[in-house]
């Protein structure tokens, strides 16, 4: 009977023994709040044109898709479109991630149009109405309520002498493969990416939106029985 708490107190007593020595390697190493910066914990190294290399020496290009306007697409234009878009991705066999990201819309061409209409003309009224719908429109995106999804697609390859140019070849196929459909892409450079990388990770340029999250499986289109 005495056998188990014989075992108890060594098991404890070892618990100790490995606790004081992690503490005394800790104690040796870096101090977090001293020597340890922010860079350490990003997985980035550098930034050269279309290529993000980690520091876990993988090379990563990001392409950057425009959203189509499916809904003016007929059921027989859907069914062709998503044919040959599998047809033709389907021909690169290595691995990639599609990401939806929300953000608000891109007006500044818009207002700037609006901002020459009302200069160009001599009509007060005219000149009242382009001044009020440029105040709605800002009000709408500093309000949140002006959202855009953009669509962005993520390849990697672990790094070794001429991965770049295997990775732009793979970018060059996935976009033709996408505008063949009538889907504009364009493979992002070093300013686009940081872009990307902010609105992804940074809280500052995130939009929430009001989703009802349910189990369920995407459906591209539905097919007639």
């Amino acid at each position: 009977m005495m056998l188990f708490p014989i075992i108890v107190i060594l098991l404890c007593a070892g618990g100790l023994f490995f606790l004081s020595k992690s503490g005394q390697k800790g104690n040796t190493g870096k101090c977090a709040g001293q020597e340890v910066s922010v860079q350490d914990f990003i997985n980035v190294r550098d930034i050269i044109g279309n290529v993000l290399y980690t520091r876990d020496d993988y090379c990563i290009s990001y392409i950057r898709l425009q959203p189509p306007m499916s809904s003016l697409w007929s059921r027989r234009e859907k069914r062709m479109k998503t044919n040959t878009l599998v047809a033709e991705v389907s021909k690169d066999r290595q691995p990639w991630i599609l990401t939806a990201v929300s953000r608000p819309m891109d007006i500044s061409q818009l207002i700037s149009r609006y901002r020459q209409m009302r200069d160009q003309t001599d009509n007060p009224v005219r000149k009242k109405l382009l001044k009020q719908e440029m105040n709605e429109l800002q009000k709408k995106i500093g309000g949140g309520e002006a959202i855009e999804r953009q669509f962005y697609i993520k390849i990697w390859a672990p790094y070794k002498e001429g991965v770049e140019t295997e990775l732009m070849e793979r970018a060059r196929q996935i976009t033709a493969a996408y505008e063949s459909i009538g889907i504009v892409g364009q493979i992002l450079k070093k300013p686009d990416i940081i872009r990307f990388c902010n609105l992804v990770h940074n809280p500052a340029y995130i939009n929430t939106e009001e989703v009802s999250a349910e189990p369920g499986l995407p459906v591209i289109m539905e097919v007639e029985e």
